[in-house]
């Protein structure tokens, strides 16, 4: 028999099933929550996510490359023959004694992303925010173009000036 786990619902909306799993640690205390692809969107948890993985992985891949240079990439763990460029192309080290092995190589790559990780997160609400300002920004920077392309003066105007109030409000 085989027997399904129910979906775990989002606890922002209670509808939807959740997709992510985001676990957030502030103050030493650590929160788990779970939440819909709609709500990350619409809080900002997605582009705070995408942003993370991103630094993560840019950091991973340029200390990769600099370490792989820098040691010739021909050095290879005694145990199981792995080289660090497999490990550079692989992402994944090949037994225990590869951590031994290539020391020299993770101990930096573990301290820059223990840097990344003691940056200060973004509140999710304020990301949810700050995606919204920048969602209406361009929808009126759009239309300011399409109005000046139809030579929709009067209306060009009233956009520039809701342009310039929300660079105001966004500056406060």
């Amino acid at each position: 028999m085989n027997e399904r786990e129910p979906a775990v619902r989002c606890d922002i909306c209670r509808r939807n099933p959740a997709v992510i799993r985001f676990a957030e640690i502030r103050k030493g205390t650590m929160s788990v929550r779970n939440i819909c692809q709609d709500c990350a969107r619409t809080t900002g948890i997605a582009g705070q996510l995408d942003r993370t993985i991103a630094a993560v992985g840019g950091a991973i891949s340029d200390a990769m490359a600099a370490l792989a240079r820098d040691h010739g990439g021909a050095q290879a763990c005694p145990a199981c023959g792995m080289t660090l460029d497999q490990f550079r192309r692989h992402g994944h080290l090949g037994c225990e004694r590869c951590y031994d092995s290539f020391a020299a190589v993770l101990l930096p790559l573990l301290d820059r992303l223990q840097e990344l990780a003691g940056q200060p997160e973004q509140d999710p609400a304020a990301a949810g925010e700050q995606q919204r300002r920048d969602n209406r920004r361009q929808a009126l920077a759009q239309r300011l173009e399409e109005a000046v392309a139809a030579e929709e003066y009067e209306l060009a105007a009233r956009l520039r000036d809701q342009l310039k109030e929300l660079a105001a409000v966004a500056a406060e």
